[in-house]
């Protein structure tokens, strides 16, 4: 997999997430209560804005490879799995399992799958 069509998507899957944000942030200034009652993708699409940001990052050093990356990726998607978030605010624990989910996404970029 060439290094620059998987940053070409991620940084694709970022606009889309901050698309996304933008959509909700209109809703939420007309009807906040509305906004909040159906905010699942603004969750999804934060946690996606946010780790594609972290592996554009690690992508972004001259010496990174995509298959070092991937191995990280990897390595915090075993983490995240193993160690789930019992946090007693449910939206901490949404927002982690929406975190892995982004991860499981981006982890099929970086293999080639898109």
């Amino acid at each position: 997999m060439q290094k620059q069509e998987v940053i070409n998507r991620l940084e694709e899957m970022q606009r889309e997430a901050s698309e996304e944000l933008s959509d909700f942030e209109k809703k939420f200034k007309v009807n906040p209560v509305q906004a909040m009652e159906w905010s699942m993708g603004a969750f999804g699409a934060a946690a996606m804005f946010a780790r594609t940001a972290a592996v554009l990052s690690a992508l972004s050093h001259k010496d990174a490879s995509v298959e070092q990356v991937l191995h990280s990726v990897e390595q915090t998607i075993a983490h995240m799995a193993k160690y789930p978030s019992f946090s007693t605010s449910t939206s901490a624990n949404l927002m982690d399992t929406y975190k892995l989910r982004a991860l499981a996404e981006i982890r099929d970029v970086l293999m080639g799958r898109f």
